[in-house]
């Protein structure tokens, strides 16, 4: 599931750089770090929405009590499946803030972006 994810944002991400202006693709150059750090975000971000969904659909927010450990002494969830659902979506989306801030430092520090592309 995880490659499909991934197969379907580079191919969203290549489909895009092909619509961009030519000068805006040659200051991103052939580094296919930012086009992979991109996708991954994009991924992340559509599945942090999708857990985020699963959790209040299942009611499961208040599974974990503790932050940000589960229950008190434990670095996991011991109790029932909500447990699970709820450390889960917090796992999500730590992997999900730092692949967007990596993201956002990248554009921050790459050289010719027009500004709307680097906020």
């Amino acid at each position: 599931m995880i490659k499909l994810i991934l197969g379907l944002a580079l191919w969203w991400m290549s489909h895009l750089m092909r619509r961009i202006s030519p000068s805006l693709r040659e200051r991103l150059g052939d580094n296919p770090g930012k086009l992979v750090v991109t996708a991954m975000s994009f991924a992340a971000l559509w599945l942090i929405v999708s857990t985020g969904a699963v959790v209040r659909l299942t009611s499961s927010g208040l599974g974990c009590e503790h932050w940000p450990r589960c229950q008190p002494g434990q670095p996991f969830p011991e109790k029932g499946y909500h447990s699970y659902i709820e450390f889960g979506n917090r796992m999500v989306a730590s992997v999900t803030i730092d692949l967007t801030l990596a993201l956002a430092v990248g554009s921050w520090l790459t050289r010719g972006l027009p500004r709307w592309a680097r906020w």
